[in-house]
């Protein structure tokens, strides 16, 4: 299933983070497992988004853990 999206970016970050609070993925090998899901599940053409959305939530996600 293909579906359009305007801002893929925002799309895959916003989803991911759902999935990773839901979830409550904190540790490398399941954020990495959430990784190959969306690699695995999405077009190639898509998977620099996608690693890019990746990125900025494990960024986001050293930050919250600086904080605590």
């Amino acid at each position: 299933m293909s579906i359009s999206s305007e801002d893929p970016y925002q799309d895959f970050r916003a989803s991911m983070e759902e999935m990773v609070v839901a979830h409550e993925l904190r540790e490398w090998h399941s954020l990495q497992e959430l990784l190959h899901c969306y690699l695995r599940l999405n077009e190639r053409k898509n998977h620099k988004v996608i690693m890019l959305a990746f990125v900025d939530l494990l960024m986001q996600l050293m930050e919250m853990e600086k904080e605590v």
